[in-house]
């Protein structure tokens, strides 16, 4: 028994180190949200940890009571409890840092789309205001949707690249409201900043669409999950 508590304790240790470290790079990467993915920190590494320490203990004739071994591995769970939420919030400056350099770069490269954007593209005014997007294009047809019945945000791209538009901006809103906006769009750098501030914006994804030349639909915001299913 004394030599499986000490392979047991060998290698709870050896796990315990490895996911902190795992749960400290995560807690700096914003594309990670923080430690969200590494709660297995606190809950299964103690498991050995609390074994190999209670069957050593065991070996020894040295159990202080019953259920010792509960008790150890609930301290255990707490302390990397703790330690797992100490690293989050020592993290969050760095994940807000790079959330900052996300949004200047897409901030960039919108304002160098609208300035460098053909006569086509910008030709489609977007105008902002109390709450309406509305999208109106060369030949006069209107689209809008209301910020508070919009439902998400998607980015769609394609491979026409350079010589055509290759980026859409589509927001659907509730019933047939909505809008496909092409980037390059004259009031599209104001159409960012507003759609950045939504709750759970995807800046992640969103650099990951600045970057495809493929047709792909890339989800960037949405309020309800039900509206996942329309980017298939």
């Amino acid at each position: 028994m004394m030599t499986l508590g000490m392979i047991l304790l060998a290698f709870g240790v050896l796990w315990a180190v490895f996911k902190g470290y795992v749960v400290w790079d995560i807690a700096h990467d914003v594309y990670n949200g923080g430690g969200a993915p590494t709660l297995d920190f606190p809950v299964f590494c103690p498991i050995p940890l609390a074994l190999g320490g209670s069957m050593v203990l065991s070996a020894q004739d040295k159990h202080p009571f019953p259920g010792f071994g509960l008790v150890l591995y609930l301290c255990l769970a707490l302390f990397l409890g703790f330690l797992h939420w100490w690293f989050d919030r020592l993290g969050e400056p760095e994940r807000e840092r790079q959330l900052r350099q996300i949004q200047e770069h897409g901030k960039k490269r919108t304002s160098a789309g609208e300035s460098k954007a053909p006569l086509a593209e910008r030709a489609h005014v977007v105008t902002l205001s109390d709450g309406l997007i509305t999208h109106q294009s060369p030949d006069g047809i209107l689209e809008s949707v209301r910020l508070d019945e919009l439902r998400a945000v998607m980015v769609e791209t394609n491979d026409d690249g350079p010589f055509a538009t290759d980026v859409f901006w589509i927001l659907v809103g509730e019933g047939t409201s909505g809008c496909v906006i092409p980037q390059g769009a004259t009031g599209d750098a104001q159409l960012l900043e507003l759609l950045q501030t939504l709750p759970g914006f995807d800046h992640a994804q969103f650099i990951d669409a600045m970057g495809s030349t493929s047709c792909q639909k890339f989800l960037v915001w949405q309020r309800d999950a039900d509206v996942a299913s329309q980017t298939s």
